[in-house]
């Protein structure tokens, strides 16, 4: 046997590198979200708590928690223990006391794995209804070998609690990459694997504090601000405005959005280049909004509900390309036409206000299926 071979009799090393390693997984839509400029201003990585999301109207301090599958389901006593996260929570609710900020404040738990049925800690939003007496009195219960809190401290904490499951770490991964490849499937896989990879790895850096310098422009910057300190500002991710290193701008930026194939069907189909810039604008806005949507909520039938509006513009364009037959430039004639349909009845192709029923916004979405050779611009292509 070689002594590559032996296997360890404490692993623990790497139990904790794929734990880091899930924290910054789990952080990857937020840090997508704010890549792409959308309502996520800033991530702030082990500072506080695990991950702090700066938003344009709230501020979400969120622990994250992992735990092999032996241990069972999650209970609201295990929130509670010494290194539980409600505890962590409370002390980073009794050290914002004196904070002012005017913008929403919530403490988010995020854990993987699954809620044991029929225990409190369901009652806990957004799964829950929203905590009351019993669960706080609970909370109080389980803690109170450790710490003082009374009834009112604890109704103001839980107030802010949020409660969220995610996939456990050997499929969360899987379903990252399903965002970046629903979002850019035009490029190819391995240019999206690498995309994901350094963009944990960046996010694992700045986890760590040590990533002050050298982010590809594109993806984040650290912060140059006098204040928070140096050791916060290398954990600070915000977006960059400028910069070409290839990264999440090639999913996020009309510029760098090639859309090889929208814009060869639309050239070959007679549309001017002023059209085709527009198609592009249209399309990098969509994939924006559908960015937003995935970061938002992961659980829900969002596929499904996507896949509804994707058939209803099919549906749209389709009827469109029929009535121009077979001109010989009949691009700008379906383009307008579409337009057209969807500025007239927008809840008719987005009724779940996916797209918040906006005719530009679906438009891109038009863009993005012809990206993806579900339909052309012209009735004999």
């Amino acid at each position: 046997m070689d002594l590559e071979d032996v296997i360890p009799p404490d692993d623990s090393g790497r139990d904790a590198f794929e734990r880091f390693r899930y924290q910054a997984q789990v952080a990857f839509p937020a840090c997508l979200n704010c890549a792409a400029g959308l309502d996520v201003l800033a991530v702030t990585c082990e500072h506080i708590e695990d991950i702090c999301i700066e938003e344009t109207a709230r501020v979400r301090f969120c622990q994250v928690k992992t735990r092999n599958p032996d241990y069972g389901l999650w209970r609201l006593v295990d929130l509670c223990g010494d290194s539980g996260a409600l505890r962590s929570l409370l002390r980073t609710h009794r050290a914002l006391s004196s904070v002012a900020e005017q913008r929403q404040i919530l403490y988010e738990v995020w854990l993987e794995g699954v809620l044991k049925r029929d225990d409190l800690v369901r009652r806990l939003p957004p799964i829950g209804p929203g905590p009351d007496d019993e669960v706080a009195r609970a909370v109080i219960k389980h803690m109170k070998s450790h710490t003082e809190l009374t009834l009112k401290e604890a109704r103001a904490l839980l107030a802010r609690v949020r409660v969220f499951t995610f996939p456990a770490r050997e499929t969360i991964e899987a379903r990252n990459f399903q965002i970046i490849a629903e979002l850019a499937g035009g490029l190819p896989a391995d240019e999206l694997r690498e995309i994901y990879e350094r963009v944990v790895e960046l996010i694992s850096q700045a986890m760590s504090g040590s990533q002050l310098s050298g982010w590809p422009a594109v993806l984040f910057a650290a912060e140059q601000r006098e204040s928070p300190s140096e050791a916060v500002r290398a954990k600070r991710l915000e977006p960059a405005l400028t910069g070409a290193t290839p990264g999440l701008v090639a999913i996020t930026d009309p510029a760098a959005l090639a859309a090889s194939t929208m814009e060869l069907k639309l050239r070959a189909a007679g549309a001017p280049e002023a059209l085709v810039v527009q198609a592009k604008s249209l399309r990098a806005n969509a994939t924006r909004r559908e960015i937003e949507l995935l970061a938002q909520d992961l659980r829900s039938d969002l596929d499904r509900k996507l896949e509804d509006v994707k058939q209803r513009l099919l549906m749209a364009v389709n009827v469109s390309i029929g009535l121009a037959g077979a001109s010989v430039s009949p691009a700008p004639v379906i383009f307008a036409d579409v337009l057209d349909r969807l500025s007239a009845s927008p809840q008719t192709y987005d009724p779940g206000r996916l797209y918040y029923q906006d005719a530009a916004l679906l438009m891109g979405g038009v863009c993005e299926l012809s990206d993806q050779c579900l339909h052309a611009w012209r009735s004999d292509a």
